[in-house]
C-alpha cells in the first residue's frame, strides 16, 4: 500500500478510535535481497506488496479474536 493511501484511509476514522495494525517497509525485509541476483529491488518489492495485498488475513483476524477473548477474561478477573 502506498503511504498516502494509508494516510487517507486513517483520516476517515474517528481520531479517538483505537485500531490494530502492522506494516513493513522494504528495508525491513532487506535480508531477502542479500544476493545480487535476488536483490530486493523497488520493482520486486512493489510486485510483492501487490501480491500480498490480495492475501486473506484470517490469521490476523483470528489472532485479534483471541486477544479480545483474553482481554475480556482479564478484565472480568480484575473486576472480582
Amino acid at each position: 500500500m502506498i503511504v498516502a493511501t494509508a494516510i487517507k484511509l486513517l483520516q476517515e476514522l474517528d481520531p479517538e478510535s483505537v485500531i490494530a495494525g502492522s506494516w513493513y517497509t522494504q528495508e525491513d525485509l532487506e535480508k531477502y535481497g542479500e544476493d545480487d541476483e535476488d536483490a530486493l529491488t523497488e520493482k520486486v518489492w512493489a510486485k510483492a506488496v501487490s501480491i500480498f495485498e490480495n492475501y486473506e488475513f484470517q490469521d490476523m483476524y483470528y489472532a485479534l479474536e483471541q486477544a479480545i477473548d483474553e482481554a475480556q477474561n482479564q478484565l472480568t478477573k480484575e473486576k472480582k
